[in-house]
């Protein structure tokens, strides 16, 4: 047995045949007019089409709950449940269609990306928060609200960097979300802490979602409710602990770059609005403290800059900066006998 094979059968995919040349059509077709309602976004529709169309996809029975649909990235391949109805605009399909076409090679066909998650010699670093894109993703397409608290966390990173570049960077293959949410928070540890703890919540509720499965045959309840009971605690944790520093590192930051008056009211408005998205829960207090301290620090913004603009106005004509450089100017280049005033 080839040990391509032998992996298929470890993983629960056993091949049976490739599906015929209309059934892959329609799946690219599908997918492609799916993608075209992201209208911001810039996409290489050619370069996605003759991607997938190029793709090996089969047919084949999928076991071990991997689900309806698997690409196989270890030779570039799709797998369908074997009765699987392939002409309907399927989340799994578009799902694995869309790992497909992150798929980034090296030199040496070695796997290097895939949209947020990043391949290094000995780590993967991003996988959470590269399905979780695509999770979010494929509700923006179907028009459907997720409101799980890993949700909840990429979008408080989308409304700091802008959904385009987020999108931009899901399916190009780039850095600009990592950097414009690095640059927007003053940190890379940020970025990095919320990959980790993603990837920690997103193991969490994998398996929470096999004990859900197998809760009817638990012998022992009491042992099965505690382990549920910890794994959502630990995932509250986490999801805290980062929500708050994505909340406060942002406005933290922000605040030290108001320079005009006008933007003090865009702050306080967006400020409020972001509110809005934050699941606060039993620390209503502590986020409140913030807000508070952050208008007022904001009224003591407003006063410097009143200040400054008031001892600008305050400067005579004849003794304000560009005065005193034309004075110096005329001295350097002109004889005394040639000017007699403003000496």
């Amino acid at each position: 047995m080839k040990k391509i094979e032998k992996e298929l059968e470890i993983i629960g995919i056993k091949p049976l045949g490739e599906i015929t040349t209309t059934e892959k059509q329609i799946i690219v077709q599908n997918v492609i007019e799916q993608l075209i309602t992201l209208s911001n976004i810039e996409l290489n529709f050619e370069q996605i089409y003759e991607r997938l169309l190029s793709t090996k996809m089969y047919r084949a029975h999928l076991e071990n709950n991997i689900g309806k649909v698997n690409y196989f990235y270890k030779e570039k391949t799709i797998y369908f449940e074997e009765n699987m109805n392939l002409e309907e605009i399927e989340e799994n399909i578009i799902h694995e269609c869309l790992h497909c076409i992150q798929d980034q090679r090296g030199e040496h066909e070695e796997l290097q990306r895939m949209g947020l998650c990043i391949f290094e010699e000995y780590k993967v670093r991003g996988m959470a928060l590269n399905e979780i894109g695509i999770k979010y993703l494929i509700n923006k397409i179907l028009k459907r609200n997720d409101k799980t608290k890993i949700i909840t966390l990429l979008k408080l990173m989308i409304i700091i960097t802008g959904e385009d570049i987020f999108i931009d960077s899901l399916i190009n293959n780039n850095d600009k979300f990592e950097e414009k949410f690095m640059e927007q928070t003053n940190t890379e540890f940020l970025y990095y802490k919320i990959q980790q703890g993603m990837d920690a919540i997103f193991d969490l509720e994998q398996e929470m979602n096999k004990l859900i499965n197998i809760g009817k045959e638990v012998v022992n309840p009491e042992i099965y409710l505690n382990k549920l009971n910890t794994n959502k605690r630990t995932i509250n944790q986490i999801f805290f602990e980062l929500q708050w520093e994505i909340y406060t590192k942002y406005f933290g930051r922000k605040i030290q770059l108001i320079d005009q008056l006008e933007e003090i009211e865009k702050y306080k408005s967006e400020l409020f609005c972001f509110n809005t998205w934050l699941e606060i829960g039993e620390e209503e207090l502590k986020y409140t403290e913030f807000a508070t301290e952050q208008l007022k620090q904001l009224n003591q913004v407003r006063q410097k800059i009143e200040k400054r603009k008031e001892h600008t106005s305050l400067i005579p004509v004849g003794q304000g900066p560009l005065y005193k450089l034309m004075k110096l100017i005329r001295k350097i280049f002109f004889r005394p006998s040639e000017y007699e005033t403003n000496k």
